[in-house]
């Protein structure tokens, strides 16, 4: 039986690659409440979703998911126009994991982390929400923990960050 399922909160999707990795493919935000898994025939699902924050999942049948669609024109069109951007969004992501550095890789990655998952300090500064493991950033943006603590490093010689014990705090997000 196929499912719609839709995710509220943060969301890990990602696939085990045939070397055991974990490669992922989609971090899923607050505010991000559709997330389609649409399987027209039975099997295994070569994708698993970790809960990074408490999370609300709904699962419809699929047949259910299509009669919405065909009674509700804005929803349809709010449907498609999400999957049309988070396309959009995983492709951007793919183009600079593979053409860019390392560096550049963990930067672009804290900047989005900071941009949507994060708070404002009285300071000004921005702590990011989540707990902010360096394997957790390796995992993120596909680079082992020890270039994550190296270019982690390196940003809080440069007074850009600071981290210690899974809290991240970004002083300069225009310099990542």
């Amino acid at each position: 039986m196929a499912y719609a399922e839709i995710f509220k909160h943060a969301l890990k999707v990602f696939k085990t690659a045939d070397d055991e990795r974990q490669v992922v493919l989609y971090l899923m935000r607050d505010g991000e409440t559709i997330g389609e898994r649409l399987i027209d025939k039975p099997g295994v699902y070569g994708y698993t979703a970790e809960s990074i924050s408490d999370s609300v999942i709904l699962l419809l049948r699929l047949d259910a998911l299509r009669e919405i669609i065909h009674q509700n024109l804005s929803f349809c069109q709010a449907f498609n126009g999400l999957i049309f951007t988070r396309l959009q969004k995983a492709e951007n992501r793919m183009l600079n994991y593979r053409f860019n550095r390392t560096e550049k890789r963990v930067c672009f990655f804290l900047k989005e982390m900071a941009e949507h998952d994060s708070r404002k300090l009285v300071t000004g500064d921005r702590e990011i929400k989540f707990l902010m493991t360096q394997a957790f950033i390796g995992d993120m943006v596909s680079v082992s923990r020890q270039h994550v603590m190296l270019v982690l490093r390196d940003l809080a010689k440069r007074r850009i960050l600071k981290y210690n014990r899974r809290r991240l705090v970004i002083f300069r997000p225009d310099l990542l």
